[in-house]
């Protein structure tokens, strides 16, 4: 009887394991040829299980601070524990290397009203890119504009891929520390 619990019980652990395996991609986007406009897009399961997530979206500000509870007592000694500082810095280094860019897209057109002003922008600009050497995921585009002002419009892509899985270490690592355990002890708990 209770090895069909144990069977259960496993296979419902190797589904959520699994599941955490399939890399969930983020695609972030920002435009500011016409009006300024942000948006994300979060998939997952090779892009079959999408989400827009729009800014403009959010609930009234006022709905938000009334289910919010109040830190502030507790903000000042959650930001003086011992070793916080190095904790954070370790945690957010070791998930940024999990993190695999895909593509960067820049896409940029430049006004300025003097067309002296624009070749030393340029060339400003391609000495820098001839000494950084982008690699070949990141594409930038500049384009020179003269005009009677000074205008930058254009369009920045960003779309990057994670593997949930990947991250459970450097959580359970912060999470499992002396500072961690105190964080979220006062964070949880208040005291």
């Amino acid at each position: 009887m209770w090895v069909w619990v144990l069977i259960g019980l496993t296979s419902f652990f190797a589904t959520i394991v699994l599941g955490l395996c399939i890399p969930v991609d983020a695609s972030l986007n920002f435009d500011t040829s016409s009006d300024p406009r942000f948006s994300a897009r979060l998939k997952w399961l090779f892009g079959l299980v999408g989400r827009d997530m729009a800014p403009g979206r959010s609930k009234p500000r006022e709905e938000r601070r009334a289910r919010k509870p109040s830190f502030r007592g507790a903000i000042w000694s959650i930001a003086c524990t011992r070793g916080l500082f190095s904790k954070t810095k370790n945690l957010i280094k070791d998930m940024l290397a999990r993190v695999k860019v895909k593509e960067i897209s820049i896409m940029l057109k430049v006004g300025v009203p003097d067309p002296a002003d624009a070749g030393m922008l340029f060339g400003i600009l391609n000495a820098a890119a001839a000494v950084v050497r982008l690699p070949p995921k990141c594409k930038l585009d500049v384009t020179p504009a003269i005009s009677d002002r000074f205008f930058c419009q254009g369009r920045v892509y960003c779309t990057v891929s994670v593997r949930p899985i990947s991250l459970v270490l450097p959580i359970s690592r912060f999470a499992f520390s002396r500072p961690g355990y105190r964080v979220m002890k006062l964070a949880l708990l208040g005291h």
